[in-house]
């Protein structure tokens, strides 16, 4: 399936999304985010890879984070044009990307994508976080001693949307001193970003990934479970950061080929699948007859099966 722009990735989001909210998304599903836009290629996530968040970590973060699922309708368009990116971490570093979307509480949507170093070009990984960063804790982080922020980590900013942000900021209300506050700026203004026209600011290169190999049922039912098992071991917090980056590329390698990938199904699978499909499709009728009577709707109740959805109007 080929999606032309942005705003149609964000509707497919915003869908999948929706279903993930019911529980209606399939255990193996991820949703899809799109292709790193320019900035984000500029700023080192420069991968053919679709950008995936996984249910298992947007479930782990709305709760930790104490975010709904709300916050994060449209987060495709906001994540291509972001407020501001830089790289942070002690042993595996992410690239964070302060998206312009604003939780009610006043933090702005932020996205953490781990991108691997072991091979000759970097491979996009799926997002290891969504969260809602205040203006207080990126001002810290940008005042940091450990490094030179500006030459060490930021990667890009928007320095109208970020400095208004910013601004929003009173010392006398938080820990922060005004030479603090003053010092973020100064770096915000001062930085140079890398050169981007507007036009490809805005180009889409939201396509999902084509069908070029097929496997049996056997098989993708083992590359998920293998996809389980590297996303368990990825939650210990112990680990290194070389068995971070080596399984990592691992799962990268796995979601890619079944991305990539055409389930072939035996006949006798082939049948069940059809007979259920037949089940549900009949099973859809009587419930739209039933709720067409007891809501006395009139003839004009129309069921349409479009290949796998059922929809019913």
């Amino acid at each position: 399936m080929k999606l032309n722009s942005c705003a149609q990735t964000a509707e497919r989001f915003n869908k999948d999304l929706e279903l993930f909210k019911s529980g209606k998304m399939k255990s193996n599903e991820v949703l899809i985010l799109g292709h790193p836009s320019q900035i984000l290629r500029e700023c080192g996530i420069n991968s053919d890879t679709v950008i995936r968040l996984t249910q298992s970590v947007l479930s782990k973060h709305l709760k930790k984070h104490n975010l709904k699922t709300e916050d994060l309708r449209g987060l495709p368009k906001a994540l291509a044009t972001p407020i501001l990116v830089y790289k942070w971490g002690s042993k595996a570093k992410s690239h964070i990307i302060i998206t312009d979307m604003e939780v009610s509480d006043g933090r702005k949507i932020t996205v953490a994508i781990h991108v691997s170093e072991s091979g000759s070009v970097n491979d996009i990984t799926d997002i290891a976080s969504v969260h809602g960063k205040d203006a207080v804790r990126l001002i810290s982080e940008i005042n940091t001693k450990k490094t030179d922020f500006a030459k060490d980590n930021l990667q890009w900013v928007d320095k109208e949307k970020a400095l208004a942000w910013l601004s929003m900021v009173s010392p006398k209300e938080t820990s922060l001193t005004e030479q603090e506050l003053n010092s973020a700026a100064k770096i915000i203004k001062e930085f140079e970003n890398p050169n981007i026209s507007e036009g490809k600011m805005r180009e889409g290169q939201d396509v999902y990934p084509k069908k070029t190999e097929t496997i049996t049922r056997k098989q993708a039912i083992a590359m998920r479970g293998r996809i389980q098992e590297i996303d368990n071991a990825l939650e210990d917090e112990n680990i290194s950061k070389e068995e971070y980056d080596a399984l990592m590329e691992e799962r990268n390698s796995i979601q890619d080929k079944f991305n990539r990938s055409e389930i072939k199904r035996t006949p006798k699978e082939e049948r069940e699948r059809e007979e259920y499909a037949r089940r549900q499709w009949n099973r859809a009728h009587e419930v739209a007859e039933e709720w067409t009577e007891k809501l006395n709707l009139n003839d004009d109740v129309q069921i349409v099966d479009e290949s796998t959805c059922l929809l019913v109007n």
